[in-house]
C-alpha cells in the first residue's frame, strides 16, 4: 500500500503543484508573524489572521482601538499612520503606503492580505449588517486492536456585526471525549464600540495583551525567535474572542476608553465562570487596569494586576503585580521594554530589546530577559536579504540560565540554541529553504540537531512542495513528505503523502497540517509509519463555502508486537458569509 501512496504523489509532484492553509494563507500568516516554520505558530493567531484575511482591516476607516486590537501594526507604524492620514489624506495605494514613515515595501507586501484600502466616501455604504457562520462536523476512527472506535465532534461558530456600534460572537462545541451530545464547550461575547466618545465594552470572552507580556498577557506565547521581527511583541489591548476550542483566555467584562492621547483599559476576569483548573483552588475575581500614552514615536504604559487564590482549606493566596513598558522609534531605531514588579515575592523580572538595521540589506534584534529569579536569557538574530531578493539568511542564538538547576548534582542549568535559515529562489516560482538548528543543555539529552530541506514549485494553478527533515537527539529520526495541490478561484483541492521512521520519544518530528478554518494542526510523528492527508474547498454560489479534509495514519513499518493503533479523521466545514 506504502508503495503505491508513494507513487501517487509522484506523479501528482511532476504535474507542477505550493503549499498554503487556504491558497497561500499560512505562508502568509508566517511572513507577518516573522517565522520560518509553520510548527513554531501559536494557533490562536492562526485564527486571528485567518479571520482578517477573509475580512481585511481598512486602514482608512479604521479607529485607533481597531489597528492596536489587530496586533498587525506596531504603535510607532499606528502613530505615524494616523498623522500621515491627518495631514495628507487617506492612503490611495500601497506604494502611498510603502512611503509612511515606520513602513517600507516590504513590510507592506506582507500586509497586503490583512488590510484593504478602503475610502472614507463610502464608510457608510459599507456598514451594513454582516454575518460569518462556521458549521463543522468530524468523526475520528482509532483502531483498537480488533476494530475501529469511532468518536465525533461537532462546532458551530457565529460571528455577526449587528450594525455599526454593535457586534455578536458565539460558538459552541462538542469534543471527541464529551459524553453529552450537546454542546460541552461554549464561548461568545457582545462587543459595544462607540466613535463618541471613544468607548469599547466587551461582555463575555476576551483577550488583554499588554507590554511585552510579563504583567498581562492572554492566550497562548511560544516566544519563537526565529527572525527580527519576531522579538517585539505587539500589545492589542482587549479584544473579543470567540474559538472553537472555547479556550479564552478571560470572561468577564472589559472596557477601553480613548481620549486625545491616553488609552485607558479596565477589566474583570472571572477565571471559574465556566470550569475550575484545579479542584483545589478557586481564582476570584481579578480586576486590572491599563493605562497608555502615545506619541507620534511610540507608547509608554503601566499596568496592574490583581488576583488572589482560594485553597479548599480557606487559606487566601494574594497576588498582585505592578509593571511599566515602553517602545519608541529614534532615528530609525526600535527600543523596547517591560520592568515588573511582584507586590507579594518581592521579585523585579524585566525584558528589554533593540531592533535596528545595518544598511539597507542587514536587520538585527537583541534581547535579553530576567524572570522569576529563576530563568535568565539572552537572544540576538539577523537577518540578510539580498539586493535582488533572492537570497534570504538568518542567524539567531539564544541562551538561557537556571538558577535552579534540573538536576540534583548542579547548581544551575544552561541551554543554548542556535540556528541557520536560507532561502533561495533561483527562479520565479520555486524557492529551496534550508534551516539548521541544534540545541546544548547541561542535563538530559544534551545535544539536539534539527536539519529541515523544503522545495516548492507553482506553475498556474499547480503547486507542489516537499520537505524532508532529520532530528538526532537520543537516536535519530527521519520524516519527508510531498504535497500537491490544484487552486482555480472558487476550487482548491491539496494532497499530503508522508512517511517517518522515529524510534524515539526524544527525537519526535512536528508537522504542520493544513485544515479547515478556525482548526490548527500539529500532530508530533513517532513511531515508524505513514500518513495520507486529502484537503479540498469549493464555494457555492456567493455565500457558502464547503470545506473537506480527510487523514489517515498507519505503522505498517513497525514490528507487530509494537505496532502502533492507526486512526483515521473525516473533517466537513460549511463557512456562510452575507
Amino acid at each position: 500500500m506504502w508503495r503505491v501512496n508513494i507513487l501517487l504523489s509522484a506523479v501528482l509532484l511532476f504535474s507542477g503543484c505550493l503549499y498554503a492553509q487556504s491558497g497561500q494563507d499560512l505562508e502568509s500568516i508566517m511572513a507577518v508573524l516573522g517565522t520560518d516554520a509553520p510548527e513554531d505558530i501559536e494557533p490562536d493567531d492562526v485564527e486571528r489572521l485567518s479571520s482578517y484575511m477573509s475580512s481585511p482591516i481598512d486602514i482608512n476607516n479604521a479607529s485607533c482601538s481597531e489597528l492596536i486590537s489587530s496586533e498587525l501594526f506596531s504603535s510607532y507604524q499606528i502613530a505615524s499612520l494616523e498623522d500621515y492620514i491627518a495631514r495628507h489624506g487617506n492612503i490611495m495605494s500601497f506604494a502611498e503606503l510603502a512611503a509612511v514613515d515606520g513602513f517600507s515595501s516590504g513590510m507592506v507586501n506582507r500586509l497586503k492580505p490583512f488590510i484593504r484600502i478602503g475610502n472614507s466616501s463610502f464608510l457608510h455604504v459599507s456598514n451594513r449588517n454582516s454575518y460569518d457562520i462556521s458549521l463543522r462536523s468530524s468523526l475520528k476512527l482509532l483502531h483498537s486492536g480488533i476494530s475501529y472506535v469511532p468518536s465525533w465532534h461537532y462546532g458551530l461558530k457565529c460571528e455577526a456585526d449587528l450594525s455599526e456600534w454593535l457586534s455578536l460572537g458565539i460558538s459552541g462545541s462538542r469534543p471527541y471525549d464529551a459524553l453529552a451530545i450537546y454542546p460541552s464547550v461554549i464561548s461568545g461575547n457582545l462587543a459595544f464600540s462607540f466613535r463618541k466618545p471613544a468607548i469599547r465594552i466587551i461582555i463575555g470572552d476576551y483577550k488583554a495583551r499588554f507590554g511585552q507580556g510579563l504583567a498581562l498577557w492572554h492566550g497562548m506565547s511560544f516566544g519563537s525567535f526565529s527572525s527580527p521581527s519576531s522579538f517585539m511583541k505587539k500589545p492589542s489591548g482587549i479584544s473579543p474572542s470567540c474559538t472553537f476550542s472555547g479556550n479564552s483566555s478571560a470572561s468577564g467584562v472589559a472596557v477601553d476608553y480613548v481620549a486625545g492621547n491616553i488609552f485607558i483599559s479596565v477589566l474583570l476576569d472571572f477565571p471559574d465562570l465556566k470550569k475550575k483548573s484545579d479542584l483545589s483552588l478557586v481564582r476570584e475575581m481579578v480586576p486590572a487596569m491599563n493605562v497608555t500614552w502615545r506619541s507620534s514615536r511610540g507608547h509608554c504604559s503601566f499596568t496592574h494586576v490583581q488576583n488572589c487564590l482560594m485553597t479548599g482549606y480557606g487559606v487566601r493566596i494574594p497576588e498582585m503585580k505592578s509593571s511599566i513598558d515602553a517602545a519608541f522609534c529614534l532615528r530609525g531605531v526600535n527600543l523596547y521594554g517591560e520592568i515588573m514588579y511582584d507586590w507579594v515575592r518581592g521579585i523585579v523580572p524585566f525584558v528589554a530589546g533593540v531592533g535596528f538595521n545595518a544598511g539597507e540589506c542587514v536587520n538585527n534584534a537583541f534581547l535579553v530577559k530576567y524572570m522569576d529569579g529563576d530563568l535568565s536569557m539572552a537572544a540576538l538574530c539577523s537577518e540578510y536579504l539580498s539586493a535582488d531578493k533572492r537570497h534570504n539568511a538568518v542567524i539567531s542564538l539564544e541562551s538561557v540560565l537556571y538558577q535552579i538547576a534540573k538536576t540534583e548534582d548542579a547548581d544551575k542549568s544552561l541551554q543554548l540554541k542556535g540556528s541557520l535559515l536560507w532561502k533561495f529562489q533561483p527562479f520565479s516560482g520555486f524557492d529551496v529553504k534550508f534551516r539548521l538548528s541544534e540545541r546544548f543543555r547541561s542535563w538530559g539529552d544534551m545535544f539536539r540537531t534539527d536539519l529541515r530541506v523544503d522545495m516548492g514549485y507553482s506553475c498556474c494553478n499547480f503547486h507542489c512542495r516537499c520537505r524532508f527533515n532529520m532530528l538526532k537527539c537520543k537516536e535519530t529520526g527521519y520524516m519527508g513528505y510531498l504535497e500537491s495541490g490544484y487552486v482555480n478561484g472558487g476550487f482548491s483541492l491539496y494532497l499530503r503523502q508522508g512517511v517517518f521512521f522515529i524510534d524515539e520519544w526524544a527525537d519526535r518530528i512536528y508537522v504542520s497540517e493544513r485544515d479547515v478554518p478556525g482548526s490548527y494542526n500539529v500532530p508530533a510523528l513517532y513511531g515508524r509509519g505513514e500518513w495520507t492527508s486529502l484537503v479540498g474547498s469549493y464555494r457555492v454560489g456567493k455565500l457558502m463555502r464547503i470545506y473537506l479534509r480527510f487523514s489517515y495514519f498507519a505503522y505498517p513499518f513497525m514490528p507487530e508486537k509494537n505496532r502502533k493503533p492507526g486512526k483515521a479523521e473525516l473533517k466537513m466545514q460549511l463557512v456562510f458569509k452575507f
